[in-house]
């Protein structure tokens, strides 16, 4: 559970001045998406941010950041109560990728957009904590671009943190920025807040004394001296002389027990001291109202520097009360499963021992969920002497380090773990670990590979849920290193069991997806869809991240391959906005031109090129990719070729056949090698269209991705037969019907089957392209994109029902309507089709349709 003070509005005093000059210019920044208020401690921010917010007609959401802030992980899960108002919300699930956390914080706004009538105006306070951390800050960064026009986010803090998006506006002056100069009180609010205040002091001389300072303004008038002028450092003296020493002593105690606390809650008060320490506190502040805000009645929160000022305090006056009371606020940390708040608390209070324990505890499980900026925060302030005496931490670190530092020096270090035999099993694992990945980054993959054998020689010794994890990576590296399908399978499947039984999350839910994608790349498409699916419902049920667009590509990828092309747009179109929601660029190409695969496959041409456009678009400005732009050229050149465009199409075969063979990729060398047979082959090049295609099926084969295969024979088959050679294409099929093992692999031919409808029906009649082939045909309807539509379903068949017949004129109907000129696939299937009508011979009784039909 979040704590509720971070997003609750501060109250207003009774005797809060309204300062109408500061309102008005806030008002008139409303409409340009972002206003900023930077001034140093005491200007009065918070107080004018909370008349602001009451005053205009939005949907507002308030946020306060403190010292945990600055790790992105943390800062995602706040941005997430604030916006959604619930503070049980769960953290991101995964972070290893910024696009994990942007999914995240894209989710709970696309959700408070669509749960208010309002537009949404986010308060994000105290943004200088953010100043130091660039990782937090890019991603509130990245939450004022994706907010939607018509909402609002007001930032405001001591420092205004790295946010290049902003700066074009605030040298433009479409920002409004108020600053210190700006918040500084004048002579007429002076006044206004002594005659609120009942004061007697002259107002030009609390003027003079404070120069204007709010807070200062407010001491002076609240009785007593003032602050020696404007600064935390003269404010700091003035609380230690004019306001700590008059403190009464059970008070002083109280606060100090307290002042750790984000924000004082009347239940916390009353728990620790009784209900009497309640009413005494809130009736000493009540005289004192700028020490403090005020949440609720029965919350507030201390002005930042008198609560910096009591917490250094105590620390320096009871080190050891200091340490209880540390430690019993990280403990409800961790019991509210607070865990990455709790880390980054420790870590800021400066507190070593405390945060090797929580590391050692917890580092496991943060580094599956790739939370590797809080981590690397943490070990920062983890020495050298403790990691020596800490094995585990030890290889902890260096598996952090092979994933966000050197991996030389990751090596260096899990080397220096490996070679001491007094290491223990587990540290030993994370130091393998470590070093797998170290050698993958440095291209050492023989080495990476022995290292992984050592790392599955040790499952024996390990305990099960640092079983399953180590049992994902060498899955993992299986799959990306080895291309052992079984192996990686069987050991994936072993985690899934594993953390189905613990209920073990996200591990579970990354060894399905992965499992899922395994599959895929060995041609089962049916088992790729049923995990895929479950995986993809279960990222769903866990929270947002990028991890669900990777899902739904691979998911709609497998439906393309099973022949399942209306299911795969489907899909496709929601990892695209999935994509387009977390600002994943690479997502978005990869399921943009999955999309444009299966629009292709139905035949929808123009589509199909409007997605392969947008695909290679990004991967030239957004997402270099030159795999997928390869394959994305390709697919244009064959959308193209749908359309009758031999001569474009020609030109983009080419240069996706250039990009292919400069990365070197034999997979997508055999994509623009086949995509170019077809080509040829529209442009009556048949022997150069059956070169390509055999090239094409050589490449498939030693890859052992048979439906490809089999696509690629059938396109020599459908080359040979133009070319005249009937034989060879008859072997040509037999051939294909051998790579199709499983029936539902004849899918992959349906797009060839409806670029030449007439040769599919010869084909059928051959006894080499084997039962699944004619079933496909029995399955299919392969007219027009247009006639489909406008044809009832009913009214279809396995193909549709062809009527000629002549009143003073020739009409052919198809399902029962007429066709026009634009309804023919070509001008030589037009006169094909009549030549058939023309030929008596061709239809006479029990002629066989073998011999009569090209």
């Amino acid at each position: 559970m979040a704590v509720s003070g971070r997003t609750s509005i501060p109250r207003l005093s009774r005797r809060t001045i309204v300062r109408e000059r500061l309102l008005s210019r806030l008002h008139a920044g409303i409409g340009n998406g972002v206003t900023v208020l930077e001034a140093p401690a005491g200007y009065g921010k918070t107080t004018l941010l909370a008349q602001f917010v009451g005053d205009v007609d939005y949907a507002c959401k308030w946020l306060s950041l403190d010292s945990t802030s600055g790790s992105p992980e943390i800062l995602a899960h706040q941005l997430g109560v604030a916006l959604t108002g619930n503070l049980d919300i769960e953290p991101p699930a995964t972070a290893a990728k910024v696009s994990d956390l942007q999914a995240y914080v894209g989710a709970v706004m696309s959700q408070a957009l669509g749960d208010s009538d309002r537009p949404v105006l986010l308060v994000i306070d105290n943004t200088h904590e953010l100043a130091e951390n660039r990782e937090a800050a890019n991603l509130l960064g990245w939450l004022i671009v994706f907010l939607p026009e018509g909402n609002e986010v007001v930032l405001a803090g001591r420092e205004r943190p790295f946010l290049p998006a902003l700066n074009a506006g605030i040298a433009t002056g479409e920002i409004v920025v108020l600053e210190g100069t700006d918040l500084g009180f004048t002579l007429e609010e002076v006044r206004m807040a002594a005659a609120e205040s009942g004061a007697s002091a002259a107002a030009t001389d609390v003027l003079a004394a404070t120069g204007g300072w709010p807070v200062g303004v407010m001491a002076a008038l609240s009785g007593g001296a003032s602050p020696d002028g404007p600064g935390a450092v003269a404010f700091e003296a003035y609380l230690k002389c004019e306001v700590w020493e008059h403190v009464p002593a059970n008070l002083q105690v109280a606060f100090r027990r307290l002042s750790l606390q984000p924000s004082i809650s009347r239940a916390c008060v009353e728990a620790a001291f009784g209900p009497a320490m309640w009413r005494s506190m809130t009736a000493w502040l009540s005289s004192r109202d700028f020490l403090c805000e005020q949440l609720s009645p029965v919350e507030f929160r201390l002005n930042p520097l008198l609560r910096q000022f009591i917490i250094s305090e105590f620390d320096e006056l009871d080190p050891d009360g200091y340490a209880e009371t540390f430690q019993a606020v990280v403990d409800e940390m961790v019991m509210a499963g607070n865990i990455a708040e709790a880390i980054e608390f420790t870590r800021s209070g400066g507190n070593e021992a405390q945060l090797a324990v929580l590391l050692e505890e917890y580092s496991p499980r943060l580094l599956i969920q790739g939370s590797f900026t809080l981590l690397r925060r943490a070990f920062d302030c983890i020495s050298e002497p403790t990691l020596r005496r800490r094995p585990l931490l030890r290889g902890m670190a260096s598996r952090l380090l092979a994933h966000t530092g050197d991996p030389e020096d990751a090596m260096r270090r899990a080397n220096t773990m490996l070679q001491d035999s007094r290491t223990p099993v587990a540290p030993q694992a994370h130091a393998l670990l470590a070093r797998v990945r170290a050698l993958r980054l440095l291209g050492r993959l023989e080495d990476a590979r022995a290292t992984a054998l050592q790392l599955s020689e040790l499952e024996p010794q390990l305990e099960p849920e640092f079983l399953a994890e180590v049992r994902y990576h060498l899955a993992e590296f299986e799959l990306s290193v080895t291309r052992d399908f079984v192996k990686a399978e069987a050991l994936l499947r072993m985690v899934i069991d594993d953390c189905e039984r613990r209920g073990v999350e996200p591990l579970g839910l990354l060894a399905r997806s992965t499992l899922g994608q395994s599959l895929a790349m060995r041609g089962d498409a049916p088992a790729a869809v049923t995990v895929l699916t479950r995986a993809a419902q279960g990222w769903r049920s866990l929270g947002r991240s990028s991890n669900l667009g990777w899902v739904l590509n691979n998911l709609g990828m497998a439906h393309v391959q099973a022949g399942d092309f209306t299911s795969a747009s489907t899909v496709l179109q929601e990892a695209v906005e999935e994509g387009e929601n977390c600002a994943n660029q690479r997502n978005v190409a990869y399921a943009t031109a999955s999309l444009g695969d299966a629009e292709l496959a139905l035949g929808h041409f123009e589509t199909a090129k409007r997605h392969y456009e947008e695909a290679i678009r990004i991967c030239a400005t957004d997402a270099l990719d030159e795999s997928l732009a390869a394959l994305s050229i390709a697919g244009l050149s064959a959308a193209l070729l749908g359309t009758g465009d031999i001569s474009q199409a020609d030109f983009f075969s080419r240069r996706a056949l250039l990009v292919a063979v400069s990365s070197a990729n034999s997979y997508e060398i055999a994509m623009c090698k086949l995509q170019q047979a077809a080509v040829e082959v529209a442009a009556g090049n048949h022997v150069v269209s059956v070169s390509e295609a055999a090239e094409a099926v050589e490449r498939f084969s030693q890859m052992e991705v048979l439906p490809m295969v089999a696509t690629a024979e059938y396109r020599v088959a459908m080359a040979s037969f133009k070319a005249g050679k009937r034989n060879e294409a008859e072997d040509a099929l037999g051939r294909a019907a051998v790579a199709l093992k499983e029936p539902w692999m004849v899918g992959s031919l349906v797009p060839l089957v409806r670029e030449n409808p007439m040769f599919a029906q010869w084909a059928a009649t051959r006894k080499s392209a084997g039962a699944a082939f004619r079933d496909l045909l029995e399955r299919h309807s392969f007219e027009s994109a247009r006639i489909a539509a406008e044809t009832p379903d009913g009214a279809r068949s396995r193909f549709p029902l062809v009527r000629a017949h002549s009143f003073g004129r020739v009409v052919v109907e198809v399902g029962g309507r007429e066709l026009c000129d634009e309804d023919w696939a070509s001008a030589r299937a037009k006169e094909m089709f009549f030549l058939l009508l023309v030929e008596p011979r061709w239809h006479s009784q029990g002629r066989s349709s073998r011999t009569a039909l090209p």
